[in-house]
C-alpha cells in the first residue's frame, strides 16, 4: 500500500514540478529538462503489473501533454520508455533474481547514470523527432536531443541524490 502512495505522490509531483517550474526554463531558446521521466525510472522494478505501469506513464504524458498543448507527443514518448525499460535494465544492470527487490540506491551509480541517460535519450528522441517530422532540419533536432538528454540527465540524478533516501 505504501508502495502505491508513493507512486501517486510520485505522478502528481512530476506533473506539478514540470508545468510550473520546468516548461518556463528554457535554455538556449528551445531546451527545456523533462524531470518527469523520473517517474518511468523510479517506478518500481519488481512490480508484475506492467499494464498498470505503461497506462500510469502514458496517463503522465498526456497530462504534460495537456498543460503543453503538444498534442500527445509525450505521452507516446513516455509510454515507450516504459514499454523498453526492463529490457535496457536488464542489459545494463542484467537480469538476476537478486535485483528483483531492489531501490534505485542500489545499483552502482555508473550503471545508473548510464541507465538514466538510455532512457532520457531515447525519450528526447522520441519527442524531437515527432515534434519536427522531417530530416530537414536533421542537424538542429541532433542538437535539441544532446542537451535535452544532457539537461534532463544532471537534473534528474540531481535530484535522486538530493531526494531519495539511502537504505
Amino acid at each position: 500500500m505504501n508502495r502505491n502512495i508513493n507512486n501517486i505522490l510520485r505522478f502528481i509531483g512530476l506533473i506539478l514540478i514540470q508545468v510550473t517550474i520546468l516548461n518556463r526554463i528554457n535554455f538556449g531558446g528551445f531546451i527545456n529538462p523533462q524531470i518527469y521521466v523520473l517517474y518511468v525510472i523510479l517506478f518500481p522494478y519488481y512490480n508484475k503489473h506492467k499494464g498498470y505501469f505503461l497506462l500510469s506513464s502514458f496517463f503522465l504524458g498526456i497530462s504534460i501533454d495537456f498543460f503543453m498543448n503538444s498534442g500527445g507527443i509525450n505521452a507516446f514518448s513516455l509510454t515507450l520508455i516504459a514499454f523498453f525499460r526492463q529490457n535496457i535494465f536488464n542489459m545494463i544492470i542484467g537480469k538476476q533474481d537478486k535485483y528483483e527487490n531492489m531501490t534505485f540506491h542500489e545499483i552502482p551509480i555508473a550503471k545508473a547514470i548510464t541507465y538514466i541517460i538510455i532512457l532520457t535519450f531515447i525519450h528526447a528522441t522520441s519527442i524531437f523527432w515527432l515534434e519536427n517530422f522531417s530530416f530537414e532540419q536533421l542537424g538542429t533536432m541532433f542538437v535539441r536531443i544532446l542537451l535535452s538528454t544532457i539537461y534532463s540527465t544532471v537534473i534528474i540524478y540531481l535530484s535522486l541524490s538530493l531526494f531519495l533516501k539511502k537504505k
